[in-house]
């Protein structure tokens, strides 16, 4: 898959993923999640050209369908599945909100400083927030450390 098909990539993501598109979307793929019945999810993938991420097998068997069923509870896991299911290269394109699939806006440290704590505005450098709802993201530690992981695991899948 060259660069042009990793950016854009999508996904729709069910029921009882909720976390998993969350983190697909912070690290910069557009990632929708649905909780209607399994039909209309199906449609609307179908329909849109998206990925669809679900723990339902059933669902999975539809035809024409990208699927990537997804069968653990650990949130690392899920997302290497994801990774090895549709050779998922990191990052995606932009980060989008977790909260609402919007791209993130870059902010100042200066201009951070009036959505986040002063300690967070102290000690971090890099600052994002969504044009929508207005929530500011930075690079904390469990996202460093999670980015790492996935860096590795797909480090890893390249070259063996």
């Amino acid at each position: 898959m060259d660069d042009g098909e990793q950016a854009s990539l999508q996904f729709i993501v069910t029921v009882g993923l909720g976390r998993l598109a969350r983190w697909l979307r912070l690290l910069g793929y557009d990632t929708l999640y649905l909780r209607g019945d399994a039909n209309s999810v199906a449609y609307r993938a179908r329909d849109e050209g998206r990925i669809l991420l679900t723990l339902d097998r059933t669902l999975a068997r539809q035809r024409e369908l990208r699927v990537v069923v997804v069968d653990t509870t650990s949130l690392e896991e899920q997302l290497i599945q994801v990774i090895e299911g549709v050779n998922l290269r990191l990052p995606g394109d932009a980060p989008r909100c977790m909260g609402c699939n919007q791209i993130l806006e870059e902010l100042t440290p200066a201009e951070a400083l009036h959505y986040v704590p002063s300690h967070i505005a102290q000690t971090q450098n890099r600052f994002q927030r969504c044009p929508a709802c207005n929530k500011v993201y930075w690079p904390g530690a469990r996202y460093k450390g999670l980015q790492m992981r996935l860096g590795q695991v797909s480090e890893g899948r390249d070259r063996g």
